[in-house]
């Protein structure tokens, strides 16, 4: 596999007395499998395909350090296979995370919460999970916001590789930075 990344769009809902909140990520999965190439002038010209994901090999991408996730793709979604062998899955997934709230500024307190995944796999050359350069589209709800006011969302992807045994884990982490709505708190005073 030569690359694999996420484009994601979150949704978010915070559990104060838990001290977690939950992502509802819509991403969509590329990678490449170079036993799917074929040459389109050889196939009328067709260049690409769609297939069901549980007739392809799919890469095992999770969710670490999470503490629970529900994912909800694979059995009513199709693939885009090229006839490069690049594949395009659109998964869906809710996926909780424990972060570090401070509420000592309530209620114009900024929490940041890190949400990473991760990739098994034996390639110790390349990185195998990538991200991709563009911001996933955030949507913030009624009490919260993302990002705190113009410094961004979303820090640059953190990849690193850790080994355990013979297999090498690629993980990218992300910062998500959410804002309290004031004034949604200050209405209900």
């Amino acid at each position: 596999m030569n690359d694999s990344n996420r484009k994601d769009h979150l949704t978010f809902f915070q559990n104060e007395p838990q001290l977690s909140t939950t992502f509802v990520i819509s991403s969509s999965l590329f990678w490449i499998d170079p036993r799917l190439r074929w040459d389109p002038t050889s196939w009328d010209n067709i260049t690409g395909v769609t297939i069901k994901p549980d007739t392809l090999w799919v890469p095992d991408v999770w969710p670490c350090s999470s503490i629970s996730t529900t994912a909800t793709f694979y059995q009513k979604m199709s693939a885009q296979l090229s006839f490069n062998g690049s594949i395009r899955l659109d998964v869906k997934e809710t996926v909780s995370y424990h972060c570090k709230f401070n509420f000592s500024r309530f209620p114009m307190d900024v929490q940041a919460c890190n949400i990473c995944y991760g990739l098994d796999g034996h390639s110790s050359n390349n990185p195998l999970l990538l991200s991709l350069n563009d911001r996933p589209n955030m949507i913030s709800n009624t009490e919260w916001t993302f990002g705190e006011g113009d410094s961004g969302t979303i820090t640059e992807p953190l990849t690193f590789r850790g080994k355990s045994g013979e297999i090498t884990t690629s993980q990218i982490g992300y910062r998500i930075i959410i804002r309290r709505n004031s004034e949604f708190w200050t209405s209900q005073i």
